[in-house]
């Protein structure tokens, strides 16, 4: 059975292997996951949050295509989590999903809570209670 990937409502709780479109998207926990977030032109975010290994088996090739094919008409995408595990891991599916992704961030390692929105056309992410960033630090 392939990995899924379904789409959820809960766009302030997407949790392992969901993903939602929404003006705000917010992620579980990410220990051992990574989420991928784009900034349509729309002013919505795609968020996608990903497990290593899920019900039906690991994180593969096939897996890493949806996920691009997902965010394919994001102008800007950024990969946050568990970096050094997926590399580890799922190192060839995970080598798929950053080459066909380009990522404008990737930030790494045990993410607790994140949210991500765009504002003034630009992704931005937001730790915890910290302030708004973009992947450029504006």
């Amino acid at each position: 059975m392939p990995y899924t990937i379904t789409q959820t409502h809960q766009y302030l709780h997407v949790a392992e292997q969901q993903y939602a479109i929404a003006k705000k998207v917010r992620f579980t926990t990410l220990d051992s996951c990574i989420g991928v977030a784009g900034r349509r032109n729309n002013g919505r975010v795609v968020g996608v949050h990903l497990v290593v290994v899920g019900a039906q088996g690991p994180f593969d090739e096939a897996a890493a295509n949806v996920v691009a094919d997902l965010v394919q008409d994001c102008d800007e995408v950024m990969i946050v989590g568990a970096y050094t595990i997926w590399q580890d891991s799922v190192g060839a599916a995970f080598d798929v999903l950053t080459e066909r992704l380009n990522p404008t961030l990737v930030y790494a390692d045990g993410v607790p809570s994140l949210q991500f929105r765009v504002s003034h056309g630009r992704l931005r992410y937001k730790l915890n209670a910290s302030r708004w960033c973009s992947c450029l630090g504006v």
